[in-house]
């Protein structure tokens, strides 16, 4: 995930890649990628992997796998509207980075049958968390390096709900996917029900 999209690295080249220089950790580098605003497909499995820099979590399509690291905004997100999901059917996964006259926003909308799916954890009109989502400690709030360690508290629990789902095989027909979707890409951009509370 880079700035709103799915990117998949591939060889120098190749047809459609663009050409991103990156800078981590001291080190520097350029990629080749191919660039999806979304991607469409039943999901058919979900794994968190330890890895050398954190938790990774990997999506599983038929035709790829989405990783997403676990302290992102982007697997937040994404863990708390699978929930909602008939995970036997299609979903249209939909991330986005934006800037607005709120300010930055960060996260992934998420699409089935036509509907946008909310967050299972968190009800925004009655403004209550639901399901035993964790909610900050008030009492700690305004000290240095609270919310990170509250967000990774989010992080834990969210990755120990997502090992509990379970997945069977599909009910839906293969078909030949057409890629990129940017078609859907209004159709299923962020609303405030895709947004942190």
């Amino acid at each position: 995930m880079v700035a709103g999209n799915i990117v998949e690295e591939v060889e120098e080249g190749t047809e459609g890649a663009r050409k991103r220089a990156w800078e981590a950790a001291g080190k520097k580098g350029v990629k080749f990628e191919l660039v999806y605003s979304a991607w469409e497909g039943v999901i058919e499995n979900i794994e968190i992997k330890e890895m050398e820099f954190g938790k990774i979590c990997n999506i599983k399509f038929a035709d790829a796998i989405i990783s997403l690291n676990t302290e992102s905004r982007y697997f937040q997100d994404f863990a708390c509207k699978v929930f909602n999901a008939d995970l036997s059917k299609s979903v249209i996964f939909h991330p986005y980075d934006i800037e607005d006259d709120k300010g930055h926003k960060t996260g992934v909308s998420f699409q089935q049958n036509g509907k946008k799916l909310s967050n299972y954890f968190y009800d925004f009109k009655k403004k209550e968390r639901l399901h035993d989502f964790p909610a900050p400690d008030e009492t700690q709030t305004v000290k240095k390096g609270y919310w990170k360690f509250y967000f990774a508290s989010v992080a834990e629990f969210l990755i120990e709900k997502i090992q509990e789902l379970k997945f069977q095989p599909s009910l839906e027909p293969k078909e030949e996917l057409k890629w990129p979707l940017d078609d859907f890409a209004e159709d299923v951009g962020p609303t405030p029900d895709d947004l942190p509370f």
